[in-house]
């Protein structure tokens, strides 16, 4: 159970169990109140524009279309080509996956296990 949001500036915050690093700190610490990723390191500075999760995972897109995922991708849920256990940070989703098009925001709802 946990929770991810976007202030207006663009900052991206999360809290709640991390079990499967899916909140993104680099830690599997649980995190009682809202903890901030800080974009200038993780997103290259970018704005969140939109932010998503399954169970276990998460994932965002930035300002200019970049998609980054993390948590756990022990199914292949991260998009990263491999069936890893977890990533304690977001990873950047190359573009080439989606034929250097940026990321277009569709809404959707997010259920247990799917994103």
């Amino acid at each position: 159970y946990f929770f991810s949001f976007i202030i207006r500036n663009g900052d991206l915050y999360g809290f709640g169990v991390n079990d499967t690093c899916q909140l993104g700190i680099g830690n599997s610490l649980n995190q009682p109140r809202p903890i901030l990723m800080d974009r200038n390191v993780v997103f290259d500075g970018r704005s969140v524009i939109m932010t998503g999760a399954g169970m276990g995972h998460a994932g965002c897109v930035t300002c200019d279309g970049s998609l980054y995922m993390w948590g756990s991708g022990q199914f292949g849920q991260l998009g990263l080509g491999d069936l890893i256990s977890s990533a304690r940070v977001p990873h950047l989703i190359p573009r080439q996956v989606f034929g250097d098009s940026p990321v277009v925001i569709s809404r959707h709802c997010n259920t247990v296990q799917h994103t």
